[in-house]
């Protein structure tokens, strides 16, 4: 008996035809238009809120140093309600690598035998100050942000003290992106900082209709 085998039809294989790859190529762009503008809000959004963490930390450990030296600073913002380049404002360092020696006097030490971070002679006598806002200046995010401080009423200086300790002043730093503008159709966070009169610290959401700064 003559076993017969099944016969299997094998079609030709064809690959994509002129249709089937524009729409696919369609397909991609949509995918990229809708992609690239989320990850760069994202990687933008990201720079902002590491550098509000480390001011954040680097306020926290001035207020434990101030603590533990027993000395208490007054800080003279150069620019107060005002955008500008970290460095203008709280960081002694420039992003070309130069120092500032802190003879503005946004951070001096009050109360203390501590030598202060600006002193009559600073101008004539540069060097490193102290104590500073941050532990960590001129970072990648420092230069890929812009930051303001907001006095209330006709407020010029701010106090840090030890902890426990009371003053009257109360300081808001506000971060935002350098490119922030470029982001029209879903805007970047502003993020805050703020630092009591009673000690307390704050990180959160600025709110530019109220000028305050609201919990995350």
């Amino acid at each position: 008996m003559t076993m017969r085998t099944p016969c299997i039809h094998r079609w030709p294989s064809r690959g994509f035809t002129l249709l089937e790859m524009l729409v696919m190529l369609v397909i991609a762009g949509l995918a990229t238009a809708w992609a690239l503008p989320a990850w760069r809000r994202q990687l933008l959004q990201g720079q902002v809120d590491r550098y509000t963490e480390n001011l954040e930390a680097g306020l926290f450990d001035l207020k434990a140093k101030a603590g533990k030296e027993k000395i208490s600073f007054i800080a003279t913002p150069p620019a107060r309600d005002s955008f500008l380049e970290p460095w203008q404002l709280v960081e002694f360092t420039k992003p070309d690598g130069t120092r500032i020696n802190g003879s503005d006097g946004r951070l001096c030490v009050i109360e203390g035998d501590n030598d202060p971070a600006c002193n009559a002679d600073a101008a004539l006598n540069p060097r490193d100050p102290d104590f500073r806002f941050l532990k960590l200046e001129n970072t990648k995010q420092a230069r890929e942000v812009e930051l303001m401080i907001h006095l209330k009423g006709s407020q010029t200086t701010f106090e840090i003290t030890p902890p426990g300790t009371i003053n009257h002043d109360d300081v808001v730093f506000v971060v935002r992106s350098r490119h922030h503008l470029s982001m029209t159709g879903q805007p970047l966070k502003q993020r805050c900082v703020l630092l009591s009169g009673n000690g307390y610290l704050h990180r959160g959401n600025w709110n530019p209709s109220n000028s305050q700064c609201d919990s995350s």
